[in-house]
């Protein structure tokens, strides 16, 4: 299982559900990642990170299904992956 930091670099998260409504509705989200990267059932995409005091909260999206890949006309460099995911949450105490 690998994990992936929305940087905007390596990778990028395009859509996403934007309410626990729609995350009901249709858990899928797509991301944008370096075509040399390997993108399998179970890696984790880091989508946000906030610290606060002695305490990182974590919002990480683990991918359940490949819905769909493609070539990014954009970015050359870099697909579009379109999954169905899960939503966790960590919190790591410094």
């Amino acid at each position: 299982m690998q994990t992936f930091e929305n940087d905007f670099k390596n990778c990028a998260v395009i859509t996403w559900p934007t309410s626990e409504k729609e995350y009901l509705k249709e858990p899928i989200f797509q991301f944008r990642i370096k075509k040399d990267a390997t993108v399998v059932v179970g890696d984790v995409v880091e989508i946000s990170s906030k610290k606060y005091k002695n305490a990182t909260t974590k919002v990480l999206y683990k991918i359940e299904e490949i819905l769909e890949t493609k070539s990014s006309t954009a970015f050359p460099k870099m697909m579009i992956y379109k999954v169905k995911f899960s939503k966790m949450e960590q919190v790591i105490t410094e």
